[in-house]
């Protein structure tokens, strides 16, 4: 749980991007790996060093105890923790790339879906007809809503925000509808659409996922595969949908949750 906090806050405050704060999961992850398979060998160094030093001292009586009692490792002892240690790490590496490659398998396909719907002009056509209806702005507002709903299921987020946003740019202008408070709402509609039911993108990697976690665990355990359907990932999804539905609202409802820090910084557009 620590590990996790760090990683949000590194993200959180600024410090790293996703990716950079990804890796720094990992390489911890790695190590804490490492170090609570390993305390046959660690735990008698650790004593060692710990009693030459003086600082065993600062320590409870009973880890006290524990480190003085703790044997240096014999030489079998050593080999054994390090070939469990690199079993983990072979175990992970090839779990790491069955995921990677159904993940880039689904991706292949949304984007070749995405190319499909660009080369066709139909996320195009789409755009120019809500343009061309003549709407007020909170009509035109809530018509993209809709759109977008629609169209990021079967478009993958980056082209379909390419593809569209220039078409629908001047209607929104002609409509005086403010394009930071928009953009945010494109950005969370986007996000909704990647695991909305019942084609999101997102469901089928996590159903991915969640089929190869539970095919190792009954690997691990001994038993029988439990079968699963995507069924289960639309469920499990249904809370987060509601709660970006909810954000979307108040994001609609009340502009200034959007506006208000723009505006603090760059002054009233």
């Amino acid at each position: 749980m620590a590990l996790v906090a760090l990683v949000l806050g590194v993200i959180y405050s600024g410090l790293a991007t996703l990716s950079e704060a990804a890796a720094f999961g990992v390489s911890g992850a790695f190590v804490l790996t490492v170090l609570l398979n390993s305390n046959e060998v660690l735990t008698p160094l650790l004593g060692g060093v710990l009693r030459r030093t003086g600082l065993i001292l600062l320590f409870t009586s009973s880890t006290r105890t524990t480190l003085r009692e703790a044997r240096m490792p014999s030489r079998q002892m050593v080999e054994a923790v390090v070939r469990r240690n690199v079993r983990i790490v072979m175990d992970s590496v090839i779990s790491t790339v069955r995921t990677t490659g159904m993940i880039f398998l689904i991706l292949l396909a949304a984007l070749t879906l995405s190319f499909a719907f660009a080369r066709l002009g139909i996320s195009q056509q789409a755009a120019e007809l809500i343009s061309g209806l003549a709407l007020t702005d909170w009509q035109l507002v809530l018509a993209l809503v809709l759109f977008y709903l629609v169209l990021g299921t079967f478009m993958e987020s980056f082209a379909m925000m390419v593809t569209t946003v220039p078409v629908l740019l001047p209607a929104l202008q002609q409509a005086g509808v403010d394009l930071v408070w928009f953009g945010v709402i494109v950005v969370l509609l986007v996000e909704a659409a990647l695991i909305s039911p019942p084609e999101g993108i997102n469901l089928y990697v996590l159903h991915g996922v969640r089929r190869d976690v539970d095919r190792e665990q009954a690997e691990r355990a001994n038993e029988p595969v439990r079968e699963t359907t995507i069924k289960d990932v639309w469920i499990g999804v249904l809370p987060f949908m509601a709660c970006m539905a909810a954000t979307t609202v108040l994001v609609l409802a009340v502009p200034q949750i959007a506006l208000w820090l723009p505006d603090l910084i760059y002054g009233l557009r």
